[in-house]
């Protein structure tokens, strides 16, 4: 993956993967930290950097309920079906029940989604992989930009801040607002 991370060098042939964290019912920031902290004790995941969290009023969806949004980057052994799998898994963990309601988009106590793969493109059944929405979501890029702005798009062949910049033109009216982490819970140490 072309990056300008300066922490990307990986571990023993690891990749290096972009994870998109979501919540939007419960303690959202703490379920989000906490998530960070069952992926740092994973021991075929090594997390490199961890994005500041956003709140975002949801999107192709109704809720009054708001998101918290994060990014992390993370290095893995793990072959990409595989990892999709244990994310889901950390999802149940956390009481998220997928469903098809509203074209599989409703409210969650966590959303895990694998946005990029090294320069992997995949699309079967289960896995698409650069996430094909990720670039139009503004809950995405901010903080995708935040963790990896000079990782570039296989698909698009632009980097991370270029189709941020871009999005912003585009969209102008989506709105996401800066949060902190809640103290406590971890100290960011990345």
């Amino acid at each position: 993956m072309s990056h300008t991370h300066p922490d990307t060098s990986t571990h023993n042939g690891a990749h290096n993967v972009v994870i998109g964290l979501g919540a939007n019912l419960e303690n959202r920031r703490e379920t989000l930290q906490k998530t960070w902290l069952d992926i740092q004790s994973h021991p075929c995941l090594f997390p490199v950097a961890l994005s500041s969290p956003y709140c975002s009023q949801p999107v192709d969806m109704t809720s009054p309920h708001w998101f918290i949004n994060a990014v992390g980057l993370i290095q893995t052994s793990l072959r990409p079906h595989l990892l999709l799998r244990l994310l889901h898994d950390i999802e149940q963990r956390y009481g998220r029940r997928r469903t098809s309601v509203r074209n599989g988009h409703d409210d969650r106590t966590l959303d895990l989604d694998l946005l990029l793969y090294d320069d992997a493109v995949i699309c079967d059944e289960e896995l698409t992989v650069p996430h094909p929405r990720m670039t139009d979501r503004l809950f995405v890029m901010v903080p995708l930009v935040e963790v990896a702005a000079g990782f570039v798009h296989p698909q698009h062949g632009k980097t991370m801040q270029m189709l941020l910049d871009d999005l912003r033109r585009r969209k102008p009216q989506q709105e996401i607002r800066p949060h902190c982490w809640q103290t406590g819970v971890f100290e960011r140490s990345l």
